[in-house]
C-alpha cells in the first residue's frame, strides 16, 4: 500500500501543533495549513489523500474550502474539524463538503486517530477499486481483440 498524505487546516496554531504532535509516529504523510488559501496551495503542489478543516477560519471557512477540495479533488476524502457542533453547521458541511467524518474540539486522540485509519481504509477501498476496474476493462479489450480475431465477436 502506498503512504498516503493527510492535510490538516487550523488557523490556531495550538491546534495545528497538538496534532502534529499526537500524531508524530503516524504512518502517513503530514501536511498543515493555517488557512483555506495555504490548503489550497498546498493541494496544487502536494498530493494529499485525506483533508481535515476547522470550520470556522477567517478568509475561506471551513465548508467552502471543503466544497472547493470537493469539485476540484473529489478523490480526497473530507473531515471536519470544529468546537462548535450546531445541527445548523452540521447540515450544510454534510449536504456541500460531503465529509466522511465530523470531529468535535477539544481534540479526542483516538477519536482523531480512529477516524484518519477509517479514512485511509476507504481512500484506499476506493483506489483499490479504480485499479481492479482499469484492469478489468483491459483483460475486456484483450478478450474482444482476440474473440474478434477468432471471427467470434465484432470489435
Amino acid at each position: 500500500m502506498r503512504k498516503l498524505n493527510v492535510l490538516f487546516v487550523d488557523d490556531e496554531p495550538f491546534t495545528l501543533h497538538s496534532m502534529e504532535s499526537l500524531l508524530l509516529k503516524q504512518p502517513y504523510g503530514k501536511f498543515f495549513a493555517r488557512s483555506g488559501r495555504e490548503a489550497l496551495e498546498i493541494l496544487a503542489k502536494q498530493p494529499i489523500h485525506i483533508i481535515i478543516a476547522d470550520m470556522k477560519m477567517p478568509g475561506i471557512d471551513g465548508l467552502k474550502l471543503l466544497t472547493m477540495v470537493k469539485d476540484m479533488y473529489p478523490d480526497i476524502i473530507r473531515m471536519v474539524i470544529s468546537g462548535y457542533t450546531q445541527y445548523s453547521q452540521l447540515i450544510p458541511c454534510i449536504n456541500h463538503g460531503e465529509v466522511f467524518r465530523f470531529i468535535t474540539k477539544p481534540l479526542h486522540p483516538e477519536e482523531l486517530k480512529g477516524s484518519i485509519n477509517e479514512a485511509i481504509v476507504l481512500f484506499s477501498m476506493r483506489a483499490e477499486k479504480e485499479e481492479l476496474l482499469q484492469s478489468l476493462k483491459e483483460k475486456n479489450m484483450m478478450l474482444s481483440r482476440a474473440l474478434a480475431k477468432m471471427g467470434l465477436f465484432e470489435d
